[in-house]
């Protein structure tokens, strides 16, 4: 279905012609059509592609030269918080070398690119888990809000345009998995926050890391893009 198609029954729904019966429909085309219009307002972003040699440089040394795999992708797999558990639990399953590692790559409606390194597989949990190598992360290319409020300090890691925000050994709350969200950090504020749906969420200073509000300052975003990448050995 066409945006102009969609725009137009959101049209009737205003006038009150949408027959009844129509609103769950109505719902799922609303997300498609803000995800639609949101990619195509940041069509112009720098991809993850041109961006992974700078987070690459701020991976665990081990992990440098893995070759990287994208285990899910909200704009492949559908917009689902479970569907990412599944990937990350498949991925951990899986024969062919892949790490237990994952970085978690969140793009903004306002074309903010931040994310989270996790150490353990995203899964459905009653506590915090992971470890100290966890961190989160923001990238300043020139499309983002945030590219003029880089941070200097030295527990922070600045590669290329790529600044992370490692453990403060405050607390250990790294990784916080729900049925209905999933969080990172922790401590006056999640670092990184996201709905089951994987449409809304929600940044702020967290003493686990340190970090200011990783979506340009503005504490709620709205979601273009999620993807979740893994580590799998070479030639495995």
């Amino acid at each position: 279905m066409s945006h102009i198609h969609q725009a137009a029954i959101f049209c009737q729904v205003c006038i009150g012609y949408l027959p009844p019966g129509s609103f769950a429909e109505l719902h799922k085309m609303g997300n498609s059509l803000f995800r639609s219009l949101s990619t195509a307002a940041v069509k112009e972003r720098v991809p993850l592609d041109v961006l992974r040699p700078r987070l690459q440089s701020a991976l665990p040394a081990r992990l440098r030269l893995r070759d990287w795999k994208m285990a899910y992708s909200s704009k492949r797999d559908g917009i689902s918080l479970r569907s990412l558990y599944r990937a990350a639990s498949r991925e951990a399953g899986a024969k062919n070398g892949s790490s237990a590692e994952s970085l978690l790559f969140v793009r903004d409606s306002r074309g903010n690119a931040f994310g989270a390194f996790a150490t353990e597989p995203w899964r459905v949990h009653q506590r915090y888990y992971g470890t100290g190598e966890s961190f989160v992360f923001t990238v300043h290319d020139e499309s983002s809000s945030a590219a003029s409020e880089k941070t200097a300090d030295d527990a922070k890691k600045q590669n290329d345009g790529v600044v992370a925000f490692r453990w403060s050994q405050r607390n250990d709350y790294f990784m916080f998995g729900r049925a209905d969200c999933a969080a990172v950090g922790g401590g006056n504020g999640f670092a990184l926050w996201l709905d089951e749906e994987l449409l809304r969420g929600n940044s702020a200073p967290s003493e686990t890391f340190d970090n200011p509000c990783l979506s340009g300052g503005v504490k709620d975003f709205q979601i273009v893009y999620v993807e979740l990448w893994t580590f799998a050995a070479r030639n495995a």
